[in-house]
């Protein structure tokens, strides 16, 4: 299975470097006989931030890692649509530019969709980074759907679209995957059209 993770950005440098300082070493690291590809979606930043962000990814040559500049901004879900549309994986993860994911994301994302084959979206594993409420609230839900004893997959009534993957097959019933008209709340809505 190709894996693509689409990582939607605008004029936000560091937390971009902290979730590929994170993540390049994974999907650099994983030896299961996949390709996995970095797309990374700057919608329109400042022209300061395109420097840096150029500047960002010259740090990982030896990475399948792409960046895609929009010429207009669009907002979150504009920039993952762009994404999904350069996207050449069977997999698609979606990882905002201020989540970090846990060690063994790559493998274990992949390893779950293997082992799940009608399962068409599974939420992410996140890296806690905070210790507030609101952050205890996420990472109590994701983190206990990766990590439970058993290791099996069971139904959670959220989406987070900061955080989650997909195989392709679902862009067949959902088309465009998130609705461009909102600014906000797209999650909610992916998981009401679902």
């Amino acid at each position: 299975m190709k894996l693509s993770i689409i990582i939607p950005t605008c004029n936000r440098v560091e937390s971009l470097a902290r979730l590929l300082k994170a993540l390049v070493p994974d999907v650099d690291g994983y030896e299961g006989g996949t390709s996995t590809e970095i797309i990374i979606v700057d919608d329109a930043s400042d022209e300061a931030y395109r420097v840096q962000l150029n500047r960002l990814r010259n740090e990982y040559p030896d990475t399948n890692l792409h960046i895609q500049h929009r010429p207009h901004r669009g907002g979150p879900s504009a920039a993952r649509n762009s994404g999904i549309a350069a996207a050449q994986g069977d997999v698609l993860a979606f990882i905002d530019d201020d989540c970090v994911p846990q060690p063994g994301y790559v493998a274990e994302t992949l390893r779950l969709h293997c082992a799940y084959p009608d399962v068409l979206l599974i939420n992410g594993n996140l890296k806690a980074l905070r210790n507030d409420v609101y952050s205890q609230f996420w990472f109590h839900y994701y983190n206990a759907a990766f990590n439970r004893d058993a290791g099996d997959l069971y139904r959670i009534e959220k989406v987070s679209s900061g955080h989650f993957s997909i195989k392709r097959e679902l862009l067949k019933l959902l088309h465009p995957l998130f609705d461009e008209g909102l600014t906000s709340r797209e999650d909610y809505d992916l998981y009401l059209r679902g």
